[in-house]
């Protein structure tokens, strides 16, 4: 599902957006953090999109289109 999850990251600048919950793992919510930089965002994500979209998961092409979507997001 994802690779290179941040295990600790800066809370004061950056938001986790995500958290898993897998079977015999303690939560991790380093999956999909998000960051103003300036006047811009910035977006880290670790999850396969590469496999996600292809294989045709609904909650992928949801969330990618949110990202898609986020400079156009009101603040």
């Amino acid at each position: 599902r994802n690779n290179y999850n941040f295990s600790s990251f800066d809370r004061e600048r950056y938001v986790p957006l995500t958290e898993a919950h897998d079977e015999g793992e303690s939560p991790s919510d380093g999956a999909m953090l998000h960051a103003r930089i300036g006047s811009g965002n910035y977006v880290y994500t670790s999850y396969s999109w590469f496999r996600q979209l292809p294989a045709g998961v609904p909650g992928a092409y949801r969330i990618f289109a949110n990202l898609l979507s986020l400079p156009a997001a009101p603040q």
